[in-house]
């Protein structure tokens, strides 16, 4: 096979994709917090949407796609979208990291310390 076919393979490949995974790198959660570019598959377009979870990526937030219109979710071609994810995809790190920073002086966990009063020696 040569590089030229080979390439063609791949790029007939690539069209058979309905789902590409996007990491976030260095989200605690591993690839639970992997975005999604997603193909739309009914019929009606042939748009790609980046999911997470139940919420869609509008192009400037999140928004839950119950209260969207497929045109809305499904916005992007595929380059698009695979490149709007790459994009976003480091700013969901930190948007994971700050919301926990925000809660930790709220919700200390007690140590052994913070409980239970230091015995006495003897």
């Amino acid at each position: 096979m040569t590089e030229h076919d080979y390439v063609r393979q791949l790029a007939a490949t690539l069209e058979l994709a309905a789902e590409f995974r996007i990491p976030c790198p260095g989200h605690p959660l591993g690839p639970f917090a992997d975005l999604r570019v997603e193909k739309r598959l009914d019929g009606h377009g042939d748009g790609w949407a980046i999911a997470l979870d139940g919420d869609a990526w509008t192009g400037t937030h999140w928004e839950h796609r119950g209260v969207l219109t497929r045109s809305e979710i499904y916005r992007y071609t595929r380059d698009q979208a695979l490149t709007e994810a790459q994009r976003i995809a480091p700013l969901e790190t930190e948007r994971h990291h700050a919301l926990i920073r925000s809660i930790q002086p709220r919700h200390k966990v007690p140590t052994s310390r913070d409980t239970y009063p230091k015995e006495p020696e003897r």
